[in-house]
């Protein structure tokens, strides 16, 4: 589905959109020194959310155009407890750019918007599952 596209007739339900597993995606814009230490934290988080939940996760990160090594730091990054997508926009956009740019990404049924310098912390995803 592209931005734009008509979505009228889409519905789905709770259920149905966690079955297809969860969607994470991270805007990130210079984030280059702490991007490694919080995929980490996501890969724990995406590991414990199969384990306990069943539920599948990627995570989608995109780069707004970062100017320092982020770009690189994304790329080298290991999906082994979840898979990874880097998307690089050609310059800074802007957050919501970035997010919408992630909505095209995405392959999963549910999908949740973090931050990626950590003001999310990732430890508090498992009590939005659970609810």
């Amino acid at each position: 589905m592209m931005l734009g596209s008509d979505v009228s007739s889409l519905s789905t339900d709770a259920a149905t959109a966690a079955a297809q597993g969860l969607s994470i995606v991270v805007p990130v814009y210079n984030e280059a020194p702490g991007l490694a230490l919080f995929h980490e934290r996501l890969a724990t988080l995406a590991t414990t959310l199969k384990e306990r939940h069943g539920l599948a996760c990627e995570v989608v990160y995109i780069d707004d155009g970062s100017a320092d090594g982020t770009l690189a730091v994304a790329r080298s990054l290991q999906a082994t407890s979840v898979d990874v997508q880097v998307v690089s926009l050609s310059r800074n956009f802007g957050k919501e750019a970035a997010l919408m740019a992630g909505l095209d990404h995405v392959t999963k049924g549910a999908v949740l918007f973090m931050d990626g310098d950590g003001q999310h912390p990732p430890s508090l995803v498992e009590q939005l599952v659970r609810h």
